[in-house]
């Protein structure tokens, strides 16, 4: 929402004058929120144009005494009202202090008080009691080092050096070894078992997000490869049949395809928990009646008498970087002290540096955390109360209905990670949807030219019940419908950037031209232009023999291919291209309200593709880069700038 929120104001015309920054409980108030917050009093200032306060003043703000600065600044703009920070805290009170933890409970909302006495962890002392100025009551906690750490200097570099990434996940560290740390309240647990022998456990779905039909099971009829022996990245197309539902769509709509955890994970799981012979019996969860968590529910796609494996295979994600909050609470259930220890340290601000390299940054998941932490033995309600939904997997529709009325075509690649627990190694982890959906289809790549990249993932070829059947079968959805489609005027240009599998909605799109071509010939067609790219011709031009013909045929006004790593030929991007016939496509968009269209990476790439046509624009018009921004702001809310775009 905040991001939306941003970027909404942005596109009404609203500038920053500092940066936003955004956070959760995962990245943690001191990571973001704490520097951002050290700054804003500064930024308001020269925002507004007030002098600036001596020495020691302007940074009330961040030690918890911010009402000079507000009042200063609600004194010169009266509409502008912040509240002032209550100048009465104690000295260390607050963001800094180290004896009040604020946290997010697990519908989000902000919890204050003072951190939890663990095992293990016991006041500071006479340091602490001199830091704070508070009561024992509210003193930072330091947790004993375990015997197994030298905390020196010396030590802890050796240990940098020495211990793989695996062993350092797993160890305290030795520089928080001496620091009070302070971890959040344990999340007070709201979940309850009912074990159900009396009835049949449900297998259906709850209702999916953004789903805009019913979920339904259809076979895959073929699947080829889009990519060449070589290719740094392995690129297919799965087609569906569905003749047998009611399912319509157009060119730029997409489908949620259902994917289910492997079997490998899930059985370790259900070993850890210790429920391996009660998998297939059902339970129910409730809220229990005790919980002092407010407003407590069961997760909607856990609700209902289901079977253990199914809670874990199809509704929670294991695979999700755990949050810390989650890692708190599994530090309660974790018996080894040392391994308590590190639990407590990656849950607390003092922590977060490491949280940030040893969780986040390797995309640790929950099978990972229990097979570094051997001694954490969650239960089933716990998962429950702290696994997110295992969502479905998005993939843009890549024909066109009017051409295929009982198909369905995607293009997907094979997702490589590198290993959580080892990332400094050659072990990679692969994805999961789009290795199981390789594998099921497996026998309808025949012959395969290109066999996909080697995976050491012990779990690699685990696969779902759909391929048990002679004919592969998967479930999917159609998804609600965006305004990311072709225009309802014939006439009307499109400028089309699509690089990788960015390209896969507008060989729809084309599909659609050529159907409407063949049924009025005489009507006049809107220039249509594309911006593709790939690294090298030969080996990953996904599409390629589908867009010549549509160039050829007239479907395709104009087909602009930028490659990346291919020998003797300069490396260009779509953005490269796109600012180098900055004349034509200027006059496609001003002249002829040309409606561009971007699918591909959210990372980098829509952002230089806006970039590059807010230049073009701006070389137009002959005005700055600043005003060029502006009017691809413009065609944002006109509608006429549209983006289809993944992290």
């Amino acid at each position: 929402m905040g991001k939306w929120l941003d970027g909404r104001l942005q596109e009404l015309g609203a500038t920053h004058f500092q940066p936003s920054g955004f956070a959760d409980d995962g990245v943690g108030l001191e990571i973001v929120v704490d520097p951002w917050l050290a700054s804003i009093w500064g930024a308001l200032r020269s925002e507004l144009g007030l002098v600036d306060q001596p020495s020691g003043v302007q940074g009330s703000a961040a030690t918890g005494n911010g009402c000079d600065a507000s009042a200063e600044v609600a004194s010169s703009v009266a509409d502008l009202k912040l509240e002032s920070v209550d100048s009465k805290k104690p000295a260390g009170s607050g963001a800094n202090g180290g004896n009040v933890e604020t946290s997010l409970d697990q519908n989000g909302a902000a919890s204050s008080g003072k951190a939890d006495v663990v095992e293990g962890c016991e006041p500071q002392g006479q340091q602490a009691r001199s830091d704070t100025s508070g009561s024992a009551d509210n003193m930072p906690l330091v947790c004993s080092t375990p015997a197994a750490v030298d905390p020196s200097v010396d030590n802890a570099e050796k240990v940098s050096v020495e211990l793989t990434h695996k062993e350092r996940l797993h160890q305290p560290s030795p520089a928080l070894a001496e620091v009070a740390i302070s971890p959040p309240s344990c999340p007070a647990p709201f979940l309850q078992l009912e074990w159900r022998e009396d009835v049949k456990g449900d297998t259906d779905y709850p209702d999916m997000p953004f789903a805009d039909s019913p979920i339904c099971t259809v076979p895959v009829t073929s699947s080829r490869l889009l990519t060449s022996q070589g290719s740094v990245k392995t690129t297919f197309e799965v087609t569906a049949d569905l003749s047998s539902t009611s399912l319509t769509y157009q060119p730029g709509d997409s489908f949620g395809v259902i994917c289910h955890n492997r079997p490998a994970e899930v059985d370790t799981v259900l070993d850890r928990i210790g429920l391996s012979a009660k998998a297939d019996c059902c339970v129910q969860a409730n809220v229990r009646a005790d919980t002092k968590k407010k407003a407590a529910n069961v997760p909607v796609y856990c609700r209902g008498v289901r079977t253990v494996r199914f809670l874990l295979s199809r509704c929670m994600d294991i695979r999700t970087v755990p949050k810390k909050l989650f890692l708190r609470a599994l530090a309660e259930i974790t018996a080894d002290a040392t391994e308590k220890r590190r639990l407590l340290e990656l849950s607390s601000k003092e922590g977060a540096a490491e949280y940030q390299t040893f969780i986040r940054e390797a995309s640790l998941g929950l099978v990972d955390l229990l097979e570094v932490f051997r001694s954490c033995r969650p239960t089933l309600e716990c998962l429950l109360e702290h696994c997110p939904r295992l969502l479905p997997r998005p993939y843009s529709a890549a024909c066109s209905q009017r051409c295929r009325p009982t198909q369905m075509s995607f293009a997907l690649n094979l997702a490589y990670l590198p290993s959580a627990v080892c990332p400094d190694s050659n072990v990679q982890r692969s994805g999961l949807c789009s290795h199981w959906l390789y594998n099921i289809t497996a026998s309808l790549r025949s012959p395969i030219t290109t066999p996909p990249p080697p995976c050491t993932d012990r779990q690699a070829s685990g696969s779902s019940d759909c391929s048990e059947s002679p004919q592969p079968c998967i479930e999917l959805f159609h998804r609600k419908a965006t305004s990311f489609r072709l225009p309802d005027d014939i006439t009307t240009p499109i400028i089309m950037v699509g690089p990788g599998t960015g390209v896969a909605p507008f060989v729809g799109f084309l599909q659609e031209r050529h159907h409407r071509m063949q049924e009025d010939a005489a009507q006049a067609m809107g220039e249509a232009w594309l911006f593709y790219g790939c690294r090298q011709r030969e080996l990953d031009y996904l599409y390629r023999s589908e867009l010549e013909a549509c160039t050829a045929n007239g479907t395709l006004t104009r087909l602009s291919v930028a490659v990346s790593r291919e020998e003797n030929t300069p490396k260009s991007y779509v953005q490269d291209d796109i600012i180098s016939l900055s004349v034509d496509v200027g006059r496609l968009v001003v002249e002829k309200s040309a409606v561009i269209y971007v699918c591909g990476d959210a990372k980098n790439m829509s952002k230089d593709v806006a970039a590059a046509f807010g230049s073009v624009l701006a070389r137009h018009h002959q005005t700055t880069d600043a005003e060029g921004q502006a009017m691809v702001m413009q065609l944002r809310k006109e509608c006429r700038y549209l983006e289809d775009v993944w992290a």
